[in-house]
């Protein structure tokens, strides 16, 4: 019995973390600061984007270092170079079978995405009355319709949306906040299903 129960706890273990959502939490002040969750897990998106910025910054640092020491270097021969060719060919056509495998997972991951709790709040300012309420028009058309045209393709749940002007700043603000919801066992799904669609295309070719 106790072993029975064993499993059936971890088959419901297994069920709870399938079901669960991931959430990514944005926010743009003038940063961008973005927080993905998963439920204890908490990654906190930017601080890796900058740490990955910083290390393609050493290593281009080091390839310019490099590239000085190879113009003391002999040329490439026309052998070298008709495989050098070859290689980025394969490479291309890769690159371009991944991406087709790739078309139909990425329509069904973003239907099954939601964006949830959109909180908008941009007050406009600028030089005078008038630059601020051309702006304040700019601003609005282009809101209404990123939203509209984000509609098409997966649920928006708007929770506040607060568009003014301020007469007497000369710099707009920006408080815009929203989540980004998808289950787990979709990500699973479409892994799989991208992993098929890759396999098929490399039997055919």
């Amino acid at each position: 019995m106790i072993a029975l129960y064993i499993i059936i706890g971890i088959i419901l273990l297994f069920i709870i973390l399938l079901c669960g959502k991931i959430r990514i939490n944005i926010a743009y002040d003038g940063d961008w600061h973005t927080v993905a969750r998963y439920l204890f897990i908490k990654i906190n998106v930017m601080k890796i984007i900058k740490k990955s910025e910083e290390k393609a910054l050493k290593s281009e640092k080091k390839a310019k270092k490099n590239a000085k020491k190879d113009k003391k270097k002999k040329e490439k021969s026309e052998k070298d170079k008709d495989k050098d060719k070859n290689k980025k060919n394969v490479g291309w056509e890769t690159i371009k079978d991944l991406l087709n495998s790739a078309k139909e997972p990425t329509k069904i991951l973003i239907k099954k995405t939601s964006v949830s709790d959109l909180d908008v709040k941009i007050i406009v300012s600028g030089e005078d009355a008038a630059q601020t309420a051309i702006k304040y028009g700019n601003i609005c058309i282009t809101v209404h319709t990123a939203i509209a045209a984000l509609r098409n393709y997966v649920k928006v749940n708007i929770k506040n949306m607060n568009l003014g002007c301020d007469f007497l700043n000369n710099k707009t603000t920006y408080d815009i906040k929203f989540n980004i919801k998808i289950r787990v066992f979709t990500i699973i799904i479409l892994t799989i299903s991208f992993i098929k669609n890759t396999v098929k295309t490399g039997i055919r070719s």
